[in-house]
């Protein structure tokens, strides 16, 4: 890496005074050493990545300083991840790797224990707003809980919904950012929500309707919409549920073993008072609650439904979430580690790190519960030996 830069607590002193005057207290006292690192990422060829102008990271400082600072984002991850020694968090130019995946922003993990965002250097202050916010809530969720696309310990209806849950608590939350910051553009004059397409179209037309229907504040307007836009995530058919999620199982389901390590389950046997915990975590970082009705249960007694619906969509079986709700992935992957030599016998297991995340967790839940170590089991040994022994 280089052009590596960093946001220290100690530099917000000068604005978090009339914050925190106005009783948004900080979980922590503000330290000198946490931070949000910003770099770009080198390549070979020095022209693949140019490296951001100040401009540009002037932009994205403005943008984590706008979040961190807000009263009604006092929940929200980045202000901890500002304030907290405990916890760090890099921000990458990459744009040469957005470009590859064609999709914008995205947090992923370089390895377990790092929390890695990659952003695109040549974007304006309304694009680092949204996909901070956004992205900032999935970082949180991989600090707490380890890789959440790599929780396939779970059963797939189980993991389907907490990926589901997941995305729709951040993107809702996006929607809200977009609502409520004045620096990302929006359309006061597009009205009739219903008659609209796209998830963002929906978002300004519903806020523009009632604001004319119930002439409320726009931050009473905007809490409304973000929980509208919450329930249509989490039970309409769009992107992640038809594609996203699907892709995910048919890695998780289709190629990989997880489910059949014996120690996880140990984990499964408490999947829904962990899905519990996390829906109860995400709903703890956003500016708005959703309405009583809008309850883990209500999503999740009709999440089978929506799931059987939205599979007559799929282009192919395996492309939908009911498909690998239904597919015998247990056998399947049994039958794949019976047609191997025993050396070559090699099962999906979590890192260490995400292990201890998840033992964390279940403690919480229940202080009975015995903490799972796979790296003191005779598979695990031996398959690391054999792993170091090819690498060398």
């Amino acid at each position: 890496m280089n052009n590596k830069s960093c946001l220290r607590a100690s530099s917000l002193r000068r604005v978090l005074p009339l914050v925190l005057a106005l009783g948004f207290a900080l979980a922590r006292p503000m330290t000198t050493d946490a931070e949000i690192t910003i770099d770009t990422k080198k390549y070979d060829n020095p022209w693949a990545n140019p490296a951001p102008t100040q401009a540009n990271k002037d932009l994205l400082i403005s943008a984590v300083y706008r979040l961190a600072n807000h009263p009604k984002l006092a929940n929200h991850p980045i202000r901890r991840f500002l304030n907290d020694p405990q916890v760090k968090a890099q921000i990458i130019f990459d744009n040469p790797r957005l470009a590859e995946i064609g999709n914008g922003a995205f947090s992923a993990a370089a390895s377990v224990d790092k929390n890695i965002m990659s952003l695109s250097s040549n974007k304006d202050l309304a694009y680092y707003l949204e996909n901070l916010i956004h992205e900032f809530i999935h970082i949180a969720m991989n600090d707490k809980y380890g890789d959440t696309a790599k929780l396939s310990f779970l059963t797939p209806e189980d993991y389907a919904f907490q990926n589901m849950m997941e995305e729709s608590f951040s993107k809702a939350l996006d929607l809200w950012g977009a609502l409520t910051f004045p620096e990302i553009p929006n359309n006061p004059n597009i009205r009739n929500w219903q008659r609209q397409n796209s998830f963002i179209d929906i978002t300004e037309a519903m806020r523009n309707d009632y604001k004319a229907q119930y002439g409320y504040s726009d931050e009473v307007i905007n809490d409304m919409v973000a929980r509208e836009m919450f329930d249509m995530f989490m039970t309409r058919a769009g992107t992640y549920s038809l594609e996203a999620v699907p892709s995910n199982l048919v890695f998780e389901y289709g190629q990989k073993n997880t489910f059949l390590i014996p120690e996880y389950a140990a984990y499964r046997a408490n999947a829904d008072a962990l899905l519990r915990h996390q829906w109860n975590y995400l709903a703890s970082m956003m500016p708005f609650e959703l309405k009583s009705s809008q309850t883990y249960d209500s999503y999740r007694r009709r999440f089978r439904n929506d799931a059987q619906s939205w599979a007559q969509l799929a282009q192919k079986p395996e492309d939908s979430i009911w498909y690998w709700m239904n597919y015998d992935y247990v056998g399947n992957a049994q039958r794949k580690l019976a047609s191997q030599a025993e050396e070559f016998i090699r099962y999906n297991y979590l890192t260490g790190k995400d292990e201890e995340r998840l033992n964390r967790v279940m403690l919480e839940i229940n202080p009975y519960f015995k903490p799972v170590d796979t790296w003191i089991t005779n598979q695990r040994l031996w398959q690391t030996h054999l792993e170091n022994m090819y690498d060398r």
